[in-house]
């Protein structure tokens, strides 16, 4: 799961505005016996915020 963490409003050099975002990660990959497909998993999700202000 990515977590955002922090954002910040910036200008391009062009003038145009954009948020940058800073993410967190924290990951287990797995992978399935039966498939042998791998996976990418969290131990411990945390619910994100239903909005930043």
């Amino acid at each position: 799961m990515v977590t955002v963490t922090n954002y910040h409003l910036r200008q391009s050099k062009g003038g145009k505005d954009y948020v940058s975002f800073t993410l967190q990660e924290d990951r287990e990959m797995i992978q399935f016996q039966k498939t042998g497909k791998i996976y990418a998993t969290v131990e411990n999700p945390q619910k994100l915020p239903h909005s930043i202000s």
